[in-house]
């Protein structure tokens, strides 16, 4: 779940609604000779479904018990990611309508993970 935490109240945002707002984008996108790829549709299709895998996870929110307060995404799995990706990777591809898109979320994966390596923006 993505919490934005406004000063007297919160925005709950699944990570699907977030993918859904990402393909949204991604179809508006006219720039790099994205509108005429040949891989657009499985590459739309991608970015729509990238985070299905998380909707489980959303239905059950977590709140700190000191606190009471409720914790986003980042605060739970923050140093899980890694195993995270892992299992998504497993059982990820059998969530999409289609083979094409599967491999298109596998490959931007593995996209950011090699340029986070390079920058050193991903741990």
């Amino acid at each position: 779940m993505i919490i934005r935490r406004q000063p007297s109240s919160l925005q709950l945002i699944t990570q699907p609604a977030h993918a859904a707002l990402a393909e949204r984008i991604m179809r508006n996108w006219q720039a790099d000779h994205f509108p005429e790829s040949p891989r657009r549709g499985s590459i739309l299709q991608a970015v729509a479904q990238h985070d299905d895998g998380w909707a489980e996870v959303d239905d059950a929110l977590e709140v700190d018990g000191a606190t009471g307060r409720l914790l986003d995404f980042i605060e739970v799995f923050g140093g899980r990611s890694i195993a995270i990706e892992i299992e998504a990777r497993e059982i990820g591809p059998q969530r999409f309508e289609s083979a094409a898109a599967a491999r298109e979320l596998v490959r931007s994966a593995s996209i950011v993970r090699l340029a986070g390596t390079v920058t050193g923006a991903v741990t």
